[in-house]
């Protein structure tokens, strides 16, 4: 179940991305898991290549597309 989950987040975060043109990168545990050792961690670690001008509309749009969430509460509407 864990396992799955995981995965369904890992989707959604990568499809937002993709759809937002948003360039990123994977680090962490699951690049490490690709490229050497597996490490299973069940988080994910991401690198988000932005504008400093592009950053306050991309997580307007992130705040839009994720269910509400407590840590969202700080970026204005």
């Amino acid at each position: 179940m864990k396992t799955q989950l995981f995965t369904q987040a890992v989707h959604k975060i990568t499809s937002f991305l993709e759809t937002e043109k948003a360039p990123y990168f994977v680090i962490g545990g699951l690049a490490v898991g690709v490229l050497g050792e597996p490490r299973f961690t069940y988080d994910i670690d991401l690198s988000i290549l932005l504008h400093g001008d592009q950053v306050s509309i991309f997580l307007k749009r992130l705040k839009n597309a994720c269910k509400p969430h407590p840590i969202w509460s700080h970026i204005p509407q």
